[in-house]
């Protein structure tokens, strides 16, 4: 099972698995991504009822907005009692299904929608729990099915700038990023080896698998086949599927980009003209173009790594053994290594 985090290349790994599918399917291995198993008709169904504040509320995407799900969305809607017990079992339940129903003898499962609320946002700051209720639901779900769990850290700095991006092109956020890093973002909420911890309490230290997000740069096919690797499939980078994935990855934006995208969520009337205004500014300027994206100052990004040395310590102590290469730049001491890893195939013991 594969959780994310979100904006850690996620939407890269998944293309790779849609692009390979047939390939596994060949090994007896079924993949599954997201298109597969959300349920999204229901999800924009209740999002336009009640507004994005629904979802917030009743952690729809906790569940990994499953199909077949709408028997508890209802109930949800109508403030029925026993929710969270509700929402574990129709998630065993659904997950139950899957395995059953699914001829291939190993299942792998891509979505980080079940940690989508790991991305900081003042809407959904009152969450304080949203990690201990998520790992419950993922315990309900395939707790018996003794999965490994592959998760891709990012170093926190990256990734809240990465967050806010994320939020500003989805009219999340029409603030500047001063006022998201002072009153949104909780480091809290960027602890991996807290995430990571829990995470061990219910499947077993044995069991989760941390793989870091910027071994992307040392290559893509690196970063796929760390992933793939971390859960059990040692079958190397198939070219064509690496360069589908490419081409289906969300590019980071630039700088103009995303002031101008701000600039269109406070003029534009509806989604529709928002999204299609963002999708043209994109086009118009390309980060191939104009500069990278860059909302830390430098204090700001060294006061971050500060707050996060001991957690990242410890992180790469428990969980990032085998990527030593990459501990001087989650403690902010050096750049990121790249060339470095060229060489490096298998990063995995």
């Amino acid at each position: 099972m594969h959780l994310g985090l979100p904006k850690s290349g996620s939407s890269f790994f998944q293309a790779y698995l849609d692009g390979v599918a047939p390939r596994l399917k060949h090994r007896d291995v079924a993949a599954f991504i997201p298109r597969e198993i959300r349920d999204y008709e229901t999800v924009r169904r209740l999002t336009n009822r009640f507004g994005d504040g629904y979802c917030i509320h009743h952690l729809l995407e906790d569940a990994l907005r499953l199909k077949n799900f709408r028997r508890y969305v209802e109930d949800a809607v109508q403030g029925a009692s026993g929710e969270m017990q509700s929402v574990r079992e129709v998630v065993r339940q659904e997950i139950e299904a899957l395995v059953c129903q699914t001829p291939e003898s190993a299942i792998w499962i891509s979505d980080e929608a079940m940690l989508h609320y790991m991305m900081p946002t003042r809407s959904i700051a009152h969450c304080g729990e949203y990690i201990a209720y998520a790992t419950k639901i993922l315990e309900a779900a395939f707790g018996q099915w003794n999965p490994t769990i592959v998760l891709v850290v990012r170093r926190q700095d990256t990734y809240i700038e990465s967050c806010y991006y994320q939020w500003v092109r989805l009219k999340g956020i029409p603030w500047g990023f001063r006022l998201y890093l002072a009153k949104d973002v909780n480091l809290a909420r960027t602890d991996w080896f807290d995430l990571a911890e829990r995470l061990s309490s219910v499947f077993g230290r044995d069991r989760i698998r941390l793989v870091p997000f910027e071994s992307v740069y040392a290559s893509p096919a690196t970063f796929i086949s760390n992933i793939l690797k971390s859960g059990g499939l040692d079958i190397g980078v198939d070219e064509a599927a690496l360069a589908y994935a490419q081409d289906a990855a969300y590019p980071a934006p630039s700088g103009a980009a995303i002031r101008l995208i701000r600039v269109a969520g406070l003029v534009s009337a509806d989604w529709q003209t928002f999204n299609e205004r963002a999708a043209a500014i994109e086009r118009r300027f390309p980060r191939e173009r104009y500069a990278p994206a860059r909302a830390l100052t430098e204090r700001q990004r060294r006061t971050i790594l500060a707050k996060m040395s001991e957690s990242n310590e410890r992180l790469f102590d428990s969980y990032l053994a085998d990527f030593p290469d990459y501990r001087g730049y989650y403690l902010g001491r050096h750049p990121v290594p790249a060339t470095s890893l060229r060489q490096r195939s298998s990063a995995l013991s």
